[in-house]
């Protein structure tokens, strides 16, 4: 007896209970319209970018540029890359460096290395509008020095030169369709160039060396994603 009592107090209020959940009004609850969800999803995914530099070919230096958000203001970026001759350092010798073209009987060009990295303060969104800049790079050319000319039977010279520079910039950079991304930017570096080369005068490597402020500008082209 007690235990359909029981029973059948259970079922009575399992029924008026489902009965007041029929009756309470229900409230639908949208989601946000899909342009505000999709650029929400927008700003979320484009966090990286690599990219590739225009003007450096000039230097003989060959890099590319990974560019990171940590959030909507701050990115980091990193390259690397090879170098080969340097037109600006043969128009423009250094320590009473010689022109030495790509290859001939006494110099053989090889490839060198570029490296970089650096942070960006982007004042409106990331990859958009103006930007503020810190960065480094350092960039090394190496060649055989062959002072007989007789490239490489006799006496053969490992040299070097190199470039190293922190600076500050400001750039600007252009979002356009399908995720291109073109960066235009200048400032000023506090820049060491150093060289390692044969000396006549003492028959041996010497090393020379100097530091000065340099102006900088470049433009780098490449997409986000």
């Amino acid at each position: 007896m007690t235990k359909k009592l029981t029973l059948t107090v259970l079922v009575f209020l399992f029924t008026i209970i489902s009965i007041k959940g029929q009756d309470e009004p229900k409230v639908i609850i949208f989601k946000p319209s899909s342009e505000t969800f999709e650029g929400e999803e927008n700003i979320k995914s484009e966090k990286n970018s690599f990219k590739l530099g225009l003007i450096e070919a000039i230097y003989g230096s060959y890099a590319v540029y990974y560019e990171r958000a940590l959030n909507n203001k701050f990115t980091f970026d990193a390259g690397f890359g090879a170098t080969f001759s340097n037109l600006i350092m043969e128009l423009e010798p250094r320590f009473g460096f010689r022109p030495i073209g790509s290859t001939s009987e006494y110099y053989t060009y090889n490839y060198g290395r570029i490296i970089s990295f650096g942070a960006k303060y982007y004042l409106s969104e990331v990859y958009e509008d103006y930007y503020f800049a810190f960065s480094y790079f350092n960039r090394n050319y190496i060649w055989d020095h062959f002072p007989n000319g007789d490239r490489g039977r006799g006496l053969t010279y490992k040299e070097n030169y190199r470039i190293s520079a922190p600076q500050l910039l400001f750039g600007y950079s252009w979002l356009g369709d399908a995720g291109l991304v073109l960066d235009t930017f200048a400032g000023i570096g506090f820049t060491k160039f150093s060289t390692d080369i044969y000396s006549t005068d003492t028959d041996k490597i010497e090393t020379f060396e100097e530091s000065l402020p340099t102006f900088r500008f470049g433009m780098k082209l490449g997409i986000i994603f």
